[in-house]
């Protein structure tokens, strides 16, 4: 990895441990293993570092979702592989979907600030509420309202991994193991109950 490199991995992991306002440059500087003079040469503030680690992590999906939208598949099966990539992000980085709804209920302000980053994603939710339009116009789709649709389907992505240290005690007095095979097949459902949400058959 480059400095830089070095630096934004350290720095995600002090920001995911201490949040934002508990994190210190020094210490980024410490475990990137560069002096406080080399962080500032390239992150002014802390303020700059958050913003740029926070981007470069929500923007990492685009690739693939550029390949998923210009795919031919029907849309179900788009939707589904959207689903499918998210979930599995999360999988991969729990921590930072946490960490991000924790910032936004401490430092609403901040996050809205940071929030930017995320314009992008305005273009998939674009494509997708245009493509779910038209296949309720065809008859193929339930109708709901737009946007509490996109609310539905976030939900079914996110909540298990923001509920994942409440619920693992409690199922596991149920004898649920909260490992790899529950998640899949988790994903699995949460694709079937997706077809049954949207496809008018």
């Amino acid at each position: 990895m480059t400095t830089e490199d070095t630096i934004k991995h350290a720095a995600m992991g002090v920001f995911l441990k201490s949040g934002f306002n508990g994190a210190r440059m020094q210490e980024i500087a410490d475990i990137a293993g560069v002096n406080k003079a080399m962080l500032h040469y390239y992150f002014s503030s802390k303020e700059q570092l958050f913003d740029k680690v926070f981007s470069d992590a929500m923007l990492t999906l685009i690739p693939e979702l550029d390949a998923i939208i210009s795919s031919d598949r029907p849309l179900i099966e788009k939707m589904k592989a959207f689903v499918t990539l998210n979930f599995r992000q999360h999988q991969k980085h729990p921590q930072l979907l946490q960490f991000v709804f924790n910032e936004l209920a401490n430092n609403p302000e901040r996050m809205q600030s940071h929030v930017k980053c995320i314009d992008p994603f305005n273009k998939y939710i674009s494509y997708f509420g245009e493509q779910y339009l038209k296949e309720v116009a065809s008859g193929n789709f339930k109708e709901y309202p737009l946007m509490q649709l996109v609310v539905i389907i976030q939900g079914l992505t996110e909540y298990y991994h923001l509920s994942r240290p409440f619920l693992a005690p409690f199922l596991g007095q149920h004898g649920v193991i909260l490992d790899k095979a529950f998640e899949d097949n988790l994903l699995d459902q949460i694709l079937i109950i997706l077809e049954q949400l949207l496809l008018n058959k």
